[in-house]
Formats: structure tokens, sequence, C-alpha cells
């Protein structure tokens, strides 16, 4: 009985280790999201900003679609 006790006291050891080390992982993962996420608004943002400015640029200066879709890839 106490070998059978030793054996299931093992196992839990090793799964509770996976599941801290599981947890870590998990805890990364929603950081990254978040980082991914945050990058995402801002390049959306920042290619919201980028077509208002190309829409008031070509109404004021006629400047080229493909100058702007230039830049567009530059600044990405």
């Amino acid at each position: 009985m106490a070998q059978l006790k030793l054996r299931y006291d093992g196992r839990v050891a090793v799964i509770s280790e996976e599941i801290q080390g599981l947890q870590g992982q998990v805890s990364r993962f929603k950081r990254e999201r978040d980082t991914f996420r945050h990058m995402l608004e801002g390049a959306q943002r920042t290619i919201a900003d980028l077509k208002a400015s190309s829409g008031r640029e070509s109404r004021s200066s006629g400047s080229n679609v493909d100058e702007v879709q230039a830049n567009n890839i530059v600044i990405l």
C-alpha cells in the first residue's frame, strides 16, 4: 500500500509541474496576444490616417495614387 501511495504522489508531483509549466505558457501567450492586438490597432490607425490624408492630398494637389501606396508600404 505504501508503494502505491509513493507512486501516486510521484505522478501527482509530475502532473503539478506540468500544470505550472502550462500556466506559464498560457500567461506568455496572453501577453503576446495583447502585444499583437496593440500592434494591430496601431497599424489600423496608421492606415486610417494615411487613407484620410491621401484623400485630402489627392483632392487638393492631385497626387499620384501609386506614390501614396508606395508610402503606405514603406511605413508598414
